[in-house]
């Protein structure tokens, strides 16, 4: 019985470590899209750029996001920029969207983003 025991406890241990790693914490996405962001037109600093982050929701798979139904988990962030430095009288309003593991962009409806 107890070699039985060992290789369930192996198997599970095996099944547990190709399971998909837990979805980044909002802080953290928020820090990777920060760094997406920063630049013109969305701030020169991480603290410009946080204040144009509105609202920040993680989306299971299957979800409709700027990009189309999610294939995964992912963070999709709310981006307002009321007055461009470069564009006063055009303002940005759209999404940007960060897979949820790793916080690499997945697609965004944004200017300067394609």
């Amino acid at each position: 019985m107890r070699p039985f025991a060992a290789a369930l406890a192996a198997s599970l241990f095996a099944i547990s470590t190709v399971h998909a790693a837990a979805p980044l914490t909002e802080e953290q996405a928020r820090e990777k899209a920060t760094n997406i962001l920063l630049g013109d037109p969305y701030g020169s600093s991480a603290e410009d750029v946080a204040k144009t982050i509105k609202d920040a929701q993680l989306l299971s798979d299957g979800k409709s996001t700027p990009c189309g139904t999610t294939t995964g988990p992912v963070w999709q962030f709310h981006v307002v920029v009321e007055s461009p430095v470069t564009s006063p009288g055009s303002p940005i309003d759209g999404y940007l969207v960060v897979d949820a593991e790793s916080g690499k962009l997945v697609c965004a409806n944004l200017p300067m983003l394609d």
